[in-house]
C-alpha cells in the first residue's frame, strides 16, 4: 500500500471533526426538545390522576351495588399527609369495605398519591371519606368535583377537573377548575 492510497477518496470512515459537527447539531436540537417534553410529562401525570381517581370512584360505586352498600372512598392516611385539611387528597386514595361491628376496614384497592400532582375534593362538606350506599350513590353529598393541578402551577392550562354529578355521572374537564 502507497502513501497515496490512504489519502485517496475511497477510504471509508467519518473524520473527527464530521462526528463532533453531528454531535454538536444533535445536542442542540435535544436541548431545543426537552422543555416540550416536560410539559407533556406534566400533562400527562395529570391525565393519569384524573383516571385513577375516576377509576375509583367508579369501583366505589360498582362495589356498592354487588354488596349493598358499606363501600367508602377515603384518601390514604400517612405520617408524611397528617396536619393537611380534610380537602387534601394528594396523598393518595383506596377503595375500602366498611366491615360491621367496628372491625375495620377491608381494602379493596389502593391508589399511590400521583407524582407532581395536587389533588383536592370540593364539596360542600369536604371530608377525607365517603360512603356510597346500596344504590351507588355517595352518601354525603349532593354531587362533588376533584380538582387536579400540577403541583407548584398555577392556570388553568395546567388543571382538570372531574366533576361528579348526585346520580353518580362523571365528566372530566381539561384546562378548567369548575363543572
Amino acid at each position: 500500500m502507497s502513501a497515496t492510497d490512504a489519502l485517496s477518496p475511497s477510504a471509508s470512515g467519518f473524520t473527527s471533526i464530521e462526528q463532533a459537527v453531528v454531535l454538536a447539531i444533535a445536542a442542540l436540537l435535544a436541548g431545543l426538545a426537552l422543555p416540550g417534553f416536560a410539559g407533556l410529562i406534566e400533562r400527562q401525570r395529570l391525565r393519569a390522576a384524573a383516571q385513577d381517581i375516576g377509576n375509583a370512584i367508579y369501583l366505589a360505586r360498582a362495589e356498592a351495588l354487588r354488596r349493598g352498600g358499606q363501600v367508602l372512598l377515603r384518601r390514604n392516611e400517612s405520617a408524611a399527609c397528617a396536619g393537611r385539611d380534610a380537602a387534601d387528597w394528594s396523598c393518595g386514595w383506596r377503595v375500602a369495605v366498611d366491615a360491621p361491628l367496628d372491625a375495620g376496614e377491608l381494602p379493596l384497592q389502593v391508589w399511590p398519591a400521583p407524582e407532581g400532582v395536587e389533588v383536592r375534593m370540593h364539596m360542600a362538606q369536604p371530608a377525607p371519606m365517603l360512603s356510597v350506599n346500596r344504590w351507588g350513590r355517595f352518601v354525603q353529598s349532593q354531587g362533588f368535583s376533584v380538582r387536579l393541578r400540577t403541583a407548584g402551577s398555577s392556570g388553568k392550562a395546567n388543571a382538570q377537573v372531574v366533576c361528579v354529578s348526585s346520580g353518580g355521572r362523571l365528566r372530566t374537564l381539561d384546562g378548567s377548575e369548575t363543572c
